[in-house]
């Protein structure tokens, strides 16, 4: 446990924070929201493949980047992606590593999300102008 929570610990050991865990920061025991600490670096090893421990494959993947992200999201933590192939094995460990051309391996790693761009503005529509009153004459 980091910071000065009070208490820090309850008695059955529960951390009331702030702390990290797995790179997310949580705060005191009233807060619920976690906040990420780190930003995960994709590390890739071209021409590598990660074999066995598949936990699952999927076609039509754009990038190794995708694939990494597509793993990392599944809760996986490791991937092999085949470019000619366009095809992402998500993978549970690291056990055998075998070069082989057109295979890129690394660590699952789901990139931020950029912002939305905001959608423009409608100008606002200028009013009329107001039309003027007659004045009363006298008579």
């Amino acid at each position: 446990c980091e910071g000065a929570g009070n208490p820090l610990a309850y008695p059955h050991k529960h951390c009331t924070g702030p702390y990290v865990v797995d790179g997310y920061l949580f705060g005191d025991a009233g807060v619920t929201s976690a906040y990420a600490t780190q930003v995960c670096q994709l590390d890739e090893q071209v021409g590598i493949d990660y074999y066995g421990n598949d936990a699952s494959s999927h076609s039509s993947i754009a990038s190794a980047e995708a694939c990494s992200s597509l793993c990392a999201a599944d809760g996986v933590g490791y991937f092999t992606y085949g470019v000619a192939w366009q095809k992402c094995w998500c993978k549970t460990q690291i056990q055998t590593l075998k070069h082989v051309a057109g295979l890129t391996s690394g660590n699952a790693c789901q990139a931020p999300t950029p912002s939305p761009t905001p959608s423009p503005t409608a100008s606002p529509t200028p009013s009329p102008a107001p039309t003027p009153i007659p004045s009363p004459t006298p008579t």
